[in-house]
């Protein structure tokens, strides 16, 4: 028998196919389960701000963490500029979610957390905005 060449006209060695042919074939099962399944996966991300990240993935994600019943806020920062970020980034997230109530009927949030290392300056963080 005939050993197969492994090197074409050149004399290079053959590239072997990618395998980006086959993956965008995959089937996407992700994206075909149900908003109330999705949302429940990402219920158990650890933070907010990875749920927030992990919408930006799919443009039928990019709404679905407004239903996510938790926020989960974590603060390692020492600084007053950092700590105004987070207090923006809060603020977004629950306008955000306030928005998302008029067009998702079930987001309510049943848990919500705020964890700061060090606080630098007293703020009252008002839920009824």
């Amino acid at each position: 028998m005939a050993e197969k060449s492994t090197n074409n006209n050149n004399g290079l060695p053959k590239k072997k196919r990618s395998k980006t042919a086959s993956i965008a074939k995959a089937e996407d099962r992700l994206s075909k389960l149900p908003d109330i399944t999705l949302v429940h996966i990402l219920s158990f991300l650890p933070t907010t701000n990875d749920v927030v990240r992990t919408c930006i993935l799919s443009k039928r994600w990019k709404l679905i963490w407004y239903s996510v019943p938790k926020l989960c806020f974590c603060d390692t920062t020492t600084t007053v500029p950092e700590f105004q970020k987070l207090e923006n980034y809060v603020d977004n997230c629950l306008e955000h979610r306030k928005k998302g109530m008029y067009f998702i009927a079930d987001s309510a949030l049943i848990s919500f957390k705020l964890h700061i290392q060090s606080c630098l300056r007293s703020k009252s963080l008002s839920l009824d905005k």
